[in-house]
């Protein structure tokens, strides 16, 4: 990647484009989008608790999400007046594109027959998480995708996500030595900023596979890579003390998949000893977990919190019983609507329908199915869940068969499997899916694509309609602004004032009925 990893051929050869426009016009926008996206990346750092930023109902989650549709909504709107000033800047087609659109697509119809349409749309306070939320997140997949490959910038952009996810590794590492605090309702596990360990685990987990992409792409200057050695270090550190299972075993997932394709793919004679060490950490693995197994009730075991919960994994644990549950109720819910799904931000109705038994499990919320593929099942269907496990194959595809090195390739594919397991026990948090769509986005850059010719048949536009364009972009992207982010922003805001005057204790209990109630 030199600014992006080799190809066999440059980008612009191999894609046909003439070199960018360079006026100053451009370079405004240009700058603009990028300052923009790479924003983006420490949005996560934003917490509404009054003291910084306004207090907000949900301070870990509303106000990130407000400021990423925010950023998102004014990039595109740069991005459209880039496209339209500089052809080369314009979607191309591909098979990972197409099947993003058809997801997105199919998302919206499984939205108009939804049991709750309004809801399937705007989703509430407290997840926020409806089909907006997905339309905001395949937008920053087109704009990031066109823009950073466009400028062949994917490795300082990513070195700009692995200079925040550190940043928020080295908060987490504070939060478990106690110089920070943990949020009240994560009691001893580390959550970062995100007000939920879980979130700061996946996050962590997409910070350290990058790092580990970047590595393999340094070659020479070892400060660089003592450096994103370190990086891997402090955010490992940092999840084992969020003590997520399903994360931590992910990662370990991740690396044994990425340890097998290089001891698959390794054939060069400079990689013969990475191919070697790959095969050792594969067997020392797999000693480790046997070893874990046939120890794991020794008193050095149980001292540890994380490693307690992970030796305490069954089927008869009080965290996966609820599980299982939720995964029942995903199955009569599918059996009764196969096709079109029950719609997005759902799944709370539908278990009051198929659940047949008091829902009084200790933090056992029945608003998610507790596994973002059988989530997908139950919003848009069979056909939903196909497309969003075709987006995972289509990326290992290009992942795979890229000209990128073996050891670039093991890591993404790596993160790729990684991401897979967490997400068949957990749901995505806002920037796990923003992650995702990065990652999709990088994984379409590395793949064969065309021109689309509805697109390239259309010239720039001259100054003088770009002087006509610029203000009807603005005006719209002002009123999209305040139409789709304003309200959700007033209603947190009343929310929190109305529970601020409850006792402590009550407000934490009824938060979620009261969003419910209210949304």
């Amino acid at each position: 990647m030199g600014a992006q990893p080799k190809r066999k051929r440059t980008a612009a050869a191999s894609r046909g484009r003439d070199p960018p426009m360079r006026t100053t016009f451009g370079w405004w926008l240009r700058s603009g989008i990028g300052f923009l996206l790479c924003i983006i990346f420490f949005v996560p750092f934003v917490v509404a608790d009054g003291k910084v930023f306004p207090g907000l109902l949900f301070p870990y989650l509303t106000a990130k999400i407000l400021a990423f549709r925010v950023l998102v909504e004014v990039a595109a709107g740069l991005y459209l007046l880039l496209a339209l000033h500089d052809p080369q800047y314009r979607p191309r087609a591909s098979g990972l594109k197409y099947a993003a659109s058809a997801f997105v697509a199919w998302g919206a119809i499984a939205v108009f027959r939804s049991i709750d349409p309004v809801k399937s749309f705007w989703s509430n306070v407290e997840r926020m998480d409806g089909y907006l939320t997905l339309l905001h997140l395949f937008a920053y997949f087109v704009i990031v995708g066109c823009f950073i490959t466009a400028e062949k910038r994917w490795t300082q952009f990513l070195q700009v996500s692995l200079f925040a996810s550190t940043l928020m590794g080295i908060y987490g590492v504070l939060q478990a030595v106690g110089v920070f605090q943990i949020s009240p309702l994560s009691f001893s596990r580390v959550d970062g900023t995100f007000g939920n360990p879980a979130f700061l685990a996946v996050y962590l987990l997409f910070g350290i596979f990058i790092a580990l992409f970047l590595l393999a792409l340094e070659n020479k200057a070892y400060a660089v890579r003592w450096t994103y050695g370190g990086s891997i270090a402090v955010q490992s550190v940092a999840l084992y003390f969020t003590q997520t299972r399903g994360t931590i075993l992910g990662l370990l997932v991740g690396l044994i998949v990425a340890a097998a394709f290089i001891a698959w793919r390794a054939r060069t004679p400079e990689l013969r000893f990475l191919r070697r060490a790959s095969w050792c950490a594969l067997a020392t693995v797999g000693f480790v977990v046997l070893a874990f197994l046939a120890v794991r009730e020794l008193p050095v075991i149980q001292k540890s919190e994380t490693l307690r919960r992970i030796a305490a994994i069954s089927l008869q644990h009080s965290t996966v019983q609820p599980r299982l549950r939720a995964w029942g109720i995903v199955w009569q819910a599918f059996l009764e609507r196969p096709v079109l799904g029950w719609g997005q931000e759902t799944f709370d109705s539908v278990a009051n329908k198929f659940f047949d038994q008091p829902m009084d499990e200790v933090d056992a919320w029945y608003d998610r199915a507790h596994s973002q593929f059988l989530d997908w099942l139950v919003a848009g269907g069979l056909p939903m869940l196909a497309l969003y496990a075709a987006l995972f194959v289509l990326a290992g595809w290009s992942f795979a068969f890229s000209s990128l090195a073996v050891p670039a390739r093991a890591a993404l594919l790596g993160l790729l499997a990684a991401y897979v397991f967490n997400n068949l026990v957990t749901f995505d948090g806002i920037f796990s899916a923003m992650y995702f769509w990065l990652v999709l986005a990088f994984a379409d850059s590395l793949s064969s694509s065309r021109p689309v010719p509805l697109l390239q048949r259309a010239s720039a536009i001259s100054a003088s309609g770009m002087a006509v364009a610029a203000p009807v972009v603005a005006v719209v992207v002002g009123c999209g602004v305040w139409m789709l982010n304003a309200p959700g922003y007033v209603r947190a805001q009343e929310l929190l004032s109305i529970l601020s005057n409850e006792p402590q204790e009550h407000v934490v209990t009824c938060s979620r009925a009261a969003v419910v109630a209210a949304c």
